[in-house]
C-alpha cells in the first residue's frame, strides 16, 4: 500500500540540516566570538569605499536656516558667491507664497561649499543669525 505524500514522515532533512538551510543567509556573520573553521570577514582600512569618503565631494547642497521672511534669492547669491561660485538657489515657500525662513544652495565646488559653512554658520544675515549646514538626503 502506497502512502500519500502528505501522510509520509519528514526524514529527508535533519533538524541540523533544516536550520542550518534557515541560517544560510547568517552564515557570514559571526557571532560566536570565533570559529576555527571559517574564516572571519576583514575589511581593508584603505578600501574604495573609505577612499571615497574622505574625498571631497564634487559639489553640495548646503541647507540654510533662520532667514529672514523677505529674504531674496539675489541677497542670498551675493552672500554666497563671496565663497565661490554658486550654481543654484532654493528658498522654501508655502503654496500662497509666503516664506518659511530655509532655503539651500547649490554648489559645485566641495571644497568653496566647506568653507562657505564654516565662514557663514552663525552670521548675522539682515538681523537673524543663520545656520548653515550640509543638506541632509
Amino acid at each position: 500500500m502506497r502512502r500519500a505524500q502528505w501522510e509520509k514522515p519528514f526524514t529527508s532533512r535533519t533538524p541540523e540540516r533544516r536550520a542550518r538551510g534557515f541560517f544560510a543567509p547568517f552564515a557570514r556573520f559571526d557571532y560566536t566570538g570565533g570559529s576555527p573553521d571559517r574564516a572571519k570577514p576583514t575589511r581593508s582600512i584603505d578600501s574604495p569605499r573609505e577612499r571615497a569618503l574622505e574625498k571631497v565631494e564634487p559639489q553640495m547642497k548646503l541647507y540654510v536656516g533662520n532667514l529672514p521672511y523677505n529674504t531674496s534669492e539675489e541677497s542670498l547669491r551675493n552672500l554666497f558667491s563671496r565663497h565661490g561660485h554658486v550654481q543654484g538657489i532654493w528658498i522654501g515657500n508655502t503654496r500662497v507664497g509666503s516664506p518659511h525662513g530655509y532655503g539651500f544652495v547649490q554648489m559645485p565646488d566641495g571644497s568653496n561649499a566647506e568653507k562657505a559653512i564654516s565662514m557663514l554658520d552663525g552670521l548675522q544675515f539682515e538681523g537673524n543669525e543663520i545656520t548653515v549646514h550640509k543638506a541632509r538626503d
